[in-house]
C-alpha cells in the first residue's frame, strides 16, 4: 500500500504531475480521478488551491470582460467609432464594480472652406485664363501643375 497526500495536481507538457506533501514515496494512479477537460481557456497565472473551487470562483477565473464600459454615446462596447459634424466631447467610464476609471476626449471638427473659381469658361486656341484663389489666411493651394501660389495662369495652345 502506498501513502500519498496530494497537495495539487498539475498538467505539464501534456502529462499530469502529482505534487505530494513530501510524506509519500510514490503514488497510486488508480486511486486518483483526474477530469479530462482541465484548463480550457487562456491561462496567465497559475494558482494552486488545496480545495475544490466553487462554481462562482471558476466562472470568475474564465471571465474575459471583467470591466463594464459605458461611453457618452450610450454604447457599452470596448471601442467606438464616431463621425461628428461639429466639435464634440466624448467620455468613457470603465468599472469592475469596485473601482472606476474615466477619460474624456475633445474632438475639434474643422470644416474645410468652400472654394469657387467662378463660372466655367470656354477657351479658344491661344486664349489665356488666370484663376485667382480666394483670400484665405491659414490655407495654401495646390494647382494641377503642383504650383502653390494664390494665382494660376493657363494658356490654351490647342
Amino acid at each position: 500500500m502506498f501513502i500519498l497526500l496530494l497537495a495539487a495536481i498539475a498538467f505539464f507538457n501534456g502529462r499530469y504531475a502529482y505534487i505530494t506533501s513530501g510524506f509519500g514515496k510514490g503514488f497510486n494512479p488508480s486511486g486518483v480521478t483526474v477530469p479530462s477537460n482541465n484548463f480550457k481557456g487562456a491561462i496567465d497565472d497559475i494558482k494552486i488551491y488545496n480545495r475544490a473551487l466553487a462554481d462562482a470562483e471558476i466562472l470568475e477565473l474564465y471571465q474575459k470582460d471583467i470591466y463594464k464600459v459605458l461611453w457618452s454615446t450610450g454604447d457599452t462596447v470596448q471601442q467606438i467609432g464616431v463621425t461628428p459634424k461639429h466639435s464634440s466631447k466624448y467620455w468613457v467610464t470603465a468599472t469592475n464594480g469596485q473601482i472606476s476609471c474615466s477619460d474624456t476626449v475633445n474632438l475639434a471638427v474643422i470644416i474645410p472652406p468652400l472654394i469657387s473659381l467662378g463660372n466655367d469658361t470656354t477657351l479658344c486656341m491661344d486664349d489665356s485664363l488666370q484663376l485667382n484663389a480666394p483670400e484665405m489666411p491659414g490655407y495654401s493651394f495646390l494647382w494641377q501643375d503642383n504650383s502653390t501660389g494664390d494665382t494660376y495662369f493657363f494658356h490654351f495652345r490647342g
